[in-house]
């Protein structure tokens, strides 16, 4: 594919955006960190410029620590690593990146649903059981 005018311009439009967006939240702009921010917003938890803790994403006040998995709406399962947070909240968003759907369950709760996948030693279950146990979040 040839890139046209307009393409190129958007580009060269996005780049400083997420320059700018990565100096303000230390991460780089993808669905997955725009979806932890959802979720930071609604939740009022800490958004560290530090990422990549093993088991959870965000924090609050109390120290709770929240795992954040982003799935668009017809992805059909939920993986995890592992069970080292103390709330998995999954989140939907729609083509605009709007937020689309938000669900919580407790580590304990997910421990029930979830299923060992020796092969990839992760655990897994399917969103749709995932939002029928989760609290869904306004």
């Amino acid at each position: 594919m040839v890139l046209n005018s307009t393409q190129l311009d958007i580009f060269g439009k996005t780049l400083s955006i997420m320059a700018e967006f990565e100096k303000a939240f230390g991460r780089n702009l993808g669905a997955d960190v725009i979806a932890e921010i959802y979720v930071a917003k609604e939740l009022d938890l800490d958004f560290p410029k530090e990422f990549n803790k093993p088991g959870y994403d965000l924090y609050a006040e109390n120290g709770a620590q929240y795992q954040v998995k982003y799935r668009e709406k017809d992805t059909l399962n939920v993986d995890i690593n592992n069970f080292d947070f103390d709330f998995l909240v999954l989140v939907n968003l729609d083509n605009n990146f709007n937020l689309d759907g938000m669900w919580i369950m407790a580590e304990s709760q997910a421990k029930a649903i979830f299923s060992k996948r020796e092969k990839y030693n992760k655990f897994q279950v399917t969103q749709k059981k995932f939002k029928g146990f989760a609290k869904k979040i306004p």
